[in-house]
């Protein structure tokens, strides 16, 4: 069995998904809800915010927490998005889909 590897999406004219690959995007199932963005004030500061995917998460998103240096921000990001997929709600049902629809083993 060959190794999976990672799939660079692009945007050039005539580029195609490979076979035999799953796209793991920000609207995916699999994407990561938390966003960063830099709020527009005086005092620059990045901020994290919660986004849930309709298709898979119930309840509202929200604001999850400030930062004065982006990379903090990003990282804070990152932590959040693992609790989530492996602790936060719903995960049971991210597992199933998983599972059930994609077959992920071995797949770019």
């Amino acid at each position: 069995m060959i190794a999976p590897q990672r799939i660079q999406l692009r945007r050039t004219k005539g580029w195609r998904k490979p076979e035999n690959t799953v796209l793991v995007s920000r609207p995916h199932i699999l994407g990561n809800p938390f966003i960063v963005q830099r709020e527009p004030t005086t005092t620059p500061f990045w901020s994290v915010h919660y986004v849930p995917n309709p298709n898979v998460d119930s309840g509202p998103g929200g604001y999850v927490d400030d930062f004065d240096d982006r990379l903090e921000a990003f990282q804070c990001a990152v932590d959040s998005y693992r609790d989530w997929a492996t602790e936060g709600r719903n995960n049971y049902w991210r597992v199933m889909y998983f599972v059930e629809q994609h077959k992920l083993r071995g797949k770019n």
